[in-house]
């Protein structure tokens, strides 16, 4: 069975999402910095009338800022919320197969990464890191966004 991905980069590393994560995909507008986010909320967005949490995967992930003049926002559901995740750039659509995909226990990632990596794609030479969108967001985050962004 086959799966389809949105893949992106976020440095030097090639990251997916599953395709029926992903809402889609725009160019960074203005963001709003938001006050008492935590440090990896890059603010919000108006997005065609709808007030959008950003996040920044590089951030996230302790690689320093992204170049906003050319990042991308690759929106998503989390718990209903709507997300905007900053990447560096987009790559592309796959479409994999089961096999194609190693879970990533045992596969060594730096900290934060470790936890919100929940496979490995590997496309020819190329590996791909597949986000697990849920975990990509902690209850700290969570709780930040019912209470800022959904009242």
């Amino acid at each position: 069975m086959e799966e389809q991905f949105v893949t992106f980069f976020v440095a030097d590393k090639v990251f997916a999402v599953n395709i029926f994560d992903v809402k889609e995909v725009v160019r960074c507008e203005k963001i709003i910095p938001m006050p008492d986010a935590p440090p990896y909320v890059e603010g919000i967005v108006n997005l065609r009338g709808i007030i959008l949490p950003v996040i920044s995967l590089r951030k996230r992930l302790g690689l320093g800022q992204t170049d906003l003049s050319r990042a991308k926002l690759v929106v998503v559901t989390v718990d209903e919320i709507l997300v905007g995740m900053l990447v560096d750039q987009i790559d592309r659509v796959i479409q994999v197969e089961k096999e194609q995909i190693q879970e990533a226990a045992g596969i060594s990632l730096s900290g934060v990464a470790q936890h919100f990596v929940d496979g490995i794609i590997r496309v020819g030479e190329q590996l791909i890191y597949r986000v697990h969108i849920q975990r990509l967001f902690t209850l700290e985050m969570k709780d930040f966004l019912e209470k800022k962004i959904v009242e």
